[in-house]
């Protein structure tokens, strides 16, 4: 009967611990501002905003990696690579887009 107790109560002690380091990290992440795109229409397309809170962080209007200053086709697009930027951020990394991510995102078919 002894075990038992002792499991039990170790289980909720490990339980506790978790829920309050679990509260704990939420709250301390409370105070980040969050993170959001937009959208918008250009010159003959689309491009992005990626926001912090109301703090204006990046405005694409061109298609980044490539040559001259072509605004995506469609706002499909501009979201694909919004999403992008916002995931490079969010992991911490810079986010500098690659012409092989936009192949892979399936971006460039619709350029020459």
């Amino acid at each position: 009967m002894k075990n038992i107790t002792k499991i039990v109560t170790s289980a909720l002690l490990l339980c506790l611990f978790f829920y309050g380091a679990t509260r704990l990290f939420n709250e301390s992440h409370n105070d980040l501002p969050m993170l959001s795109k937009e959208i918008i229409k250009v010159d003959g397309g689309y491009g992005y905003q990626i926001y912090s809170g109301d703090k204006l962080l990046v405005q694409q209007e061109f298609i980044p990696a490539i040559k001259g200053k072509k605004p995506f086709k469609t706002s499909q697009d501009a979201q694909k690579v919004a999403n992008l930027v916002l995931e490079k951020i969010n992991a911490g990394t810079k986010p500098y887009i690659k012409k092989e991510e936009l192949e892979q995102l399936n971006v460039l078919s619709l350029y020459p």
